[in-house]
């Protein structure tokens, strides 16, 4: 398991990577592939376990901007 430990920068790195699965920024084949990449010692079910454990942020609905007003 010690073959698993990461660092700090390493951590914020893959929480970087699942913000932006839950914000669709990138889909999340594409974040498998990104850590799988940059953690080839991670094991791919337990990235997928990560990966499902992503809840995606709801898009917030556009307000309507109002007429610019002539001073």
């Amino acid at each position: 398991m010690s073959d698993l430990a990461l660092n700090g920068a390493q951590v914020t790195s893959l929480l970087e990577v699942l913000d932006k699965v839950a914000l669709g920024t990138i889909t999340v084949a594409g974040a498998q592939s990104v850590i799988g990449a940059a953690f080839p010692s991670v094991p791919d079910s337990l990235i997928s376990s990560m990966l499902a454990g992503v809840n995606p942020v709801p898009k917030q609905k556009e307000v309507p901007h109002a007429p610019a007003v002539d001073p």
